[in-house]
């Protein structure tokens, strides 16, 4: 054998002998670990709800060679693996236990690639499935303290909606609001009428949904007879009123804590209240004392020297100037004020 022809030999043996390693190593199959994340997601042509919503992280271990590890990681890495759910008869409050290892090998982008999935951490994982259900909730309308000439109408008077059973079901008897906002109305002509388009406030079990299906605006059309408000009182003054005889003979005294009620409110029209915040109609408490009682009084006081005499009250009137409107309220109703008499020298 010539020279030429044993590197010709040796050169062959080398090439062989280098790819046996490779395709060796390539077939080298054993257990890989990979993180991947899980979505649960309904059937094609389900109408289902299913929660949790969000992806969910989970530990796979496969068992490749290395030389499919690439593809495995590209298919459990470029995206939450999605898992199918579908209605469980046997499961009527909606809850399933998913095995994820069942699920990776058998229905998923692993199945098509033929490795051997050998665990998942966590081993299951919880879903809740619920279907879809139409309610019909009718829809009441709101326009808080103001008054109105009539009844308002409402279009359309009721809307459907398609929310998960559980949710129909607790809707059951239930409104939908057409809320105005007291801006919007205290805007409007008195008399005349008018149509609003208005948003509709979700009652408590669309609000604890975690996406909210969307609501339709309705048209109101109604007349406002008369804007009614309520406004703060911080403090009304109280004010003694005795004949001018009384005034001459007797003194009147009022405790710190008496000369002013406290933390009260004023509802009424809203050009009333108006009025109200600019002063231009006063608001006081009189606390009326006859001479009888003037009188009687004096004589406790006498009948115990060095003493200031029982403690004496009587429960004050709101008044104002010029008068309120009977429709106007004024809360709570004044309590009992405290005074003590003196007869004058």
């Amino acid at each position: 054998m010539t020279l030429f022809e044993h590197l010709k030999l040796i050169l062959a043996v080398t090439v062989v002998t280098a790819l046996i390693w490779l395709y060796a190593e390539g077939e080298n199959v054993r257990p890989y670990s990979v993180t991947a994340s899980i979505q649960f997601v309904p059937l094609a042509g389900s109408d289902l709800i299913i929660s949790p919503a969000q992806p969910q992280t989970v530990q796979v271990t496969v068992r490749c060679s290395s030389a499919k590890l690439a593809e495995v990681q590209r298919r459990l890495q470029s995206g939450a693996v999605n898992i199918k759910i579908g209605p469980d008869s046997r499961n009527p409050d909606g809850r399933q236990v998913v095995v994820l290892r069942d699920s990776l090998a058998h229905d998923s982008p692993l199945s098509k690639i033929h490795v051997n999935v050998i665990d998942v951490q966590p081993a299951t994982l919880e879903a809740y499935v619920d279907t879809m259900s139409q309610v019909v909730l009718p829809v009441a309308v709101n326009t808080g303290d103001a008054q109105l000439a009539g009844t308002p109408t409402v279009n359309p008077k009721e809307v459907t909606l398609t929310v998960p059973s559980s949710v129909a079901a607790a809707l059951r008897d239930a409104k939908i609001e057409a809320r105005i906002d007291p801006q919007a109305l205290a805007k409007l002509e008195v008399a005349v009428p008018h149509t609003l388009d208005v948003d509709l406030a979700p009652p408590a079990p669309l609000r604890m949904m975690t996406t909210q299906p969307a609501l339709p605006r309705v048209k109101v059309t109604l007349t406002i007879r008369m804007l009614t408000q309520t406004i703060p009182l911080a403090q009304v003054p109280v004010r003694l009123d005795l004949a001018p005889a009384d005034t001459a003979r007797f003194a009147v005294t009022l405790s710190d804590d008496d000369r002013f009620l406290r933390d009260l409110s004023v509802t009424g029209p809203a050009d009333v209240l108006e009025r109200i915040r600019k002063h231009e109609i006063e608001i006081w408490a009189s606390l009326r004392l006859t001479t009888e009682e003037l009188e009687k009084a004096v004589a406790a006081r006498a009948a115990t020297p060095g003493t200031t005499g029982t403690a004496l009250t009587k429960t004050p009137e709101i008044m104002s100037r010029p008068p309120l409107p009977s429709t106007v309220t004024i809360e709570p109703a004044p309590r009992p004020i405290s005074y003590s008499v003196q007869a004058k020298p």
